[in-house]
C-alpha cells in the first residue's frame, strides 16, 4: 500500500511538472499604444498574421494590449486606428515563457 502511494505521488508530481512546462511553451507581446501627444489610443487594433489568418486584439481604456498565446518566433505586428496612420513593426521576437514589451505611437493621418 505504501509503495502504491509513493508511485501515485510521483505520478502526480510528474503531471504537475509537465503542465507547468507546457504553459511556458508560449510567449506574448504586450504594450501600450499612444498618440503623438502621449495620450492612450482606446480601441486601437493590434494584429498579426498566423498561418495565413489575421489575429489580434484591441487596446483597453488605458491603451494597453496583450497578444497571447504566441508560439516562440518572429512576428510582424500591425497597429491601426481610424484617423491615424497604419503602422507595421517587423520582426518582433517572442520567446517561450516570456512577455515581449512593445509600446507604440500612432500618428494622425494627414493625407
Amino acid at each position: 500500500m505504501k509503495t502504491k502511494l509513493i508511485y501515485l505521488l510521483a505520478a502526480l508530481c510528474c503531471l504537475a511538472a509537465e503542465q507547468s512546462s507546457a504553459q511556458n511553451l508560449f510567449g506574448e507581446i504586450a504594450g501600450v499604444v499612444k498618440d503623438t501627444e502621449g495620450n492612450p489610443v482606446i480601441g486601437a487594433i493590434v494584429s498579426y498574421v498566423r498561418n495565413g489568418n489575421i489575429e489580434g486584439t484591441s487596446t483597453d481604456e488605458n491603451g494597453r494590449y496583450r497578444l497571447k498565446p504566441l508560439d516562440a518566433g518572429v512576428y510582424d505586428i500591425m497597429f491601426s486606428f481610424t484617423g491615424m496612420r497604419r503602422d507595421t513593426v517587423r520582426k518582433v521576437a517572442v520567446s517561450s515563457g516570456q512577455i515581449t514589451v512593445w509600446n507604440h505611437t500612432l500618428a494622425a493621418n494627414t493625407a
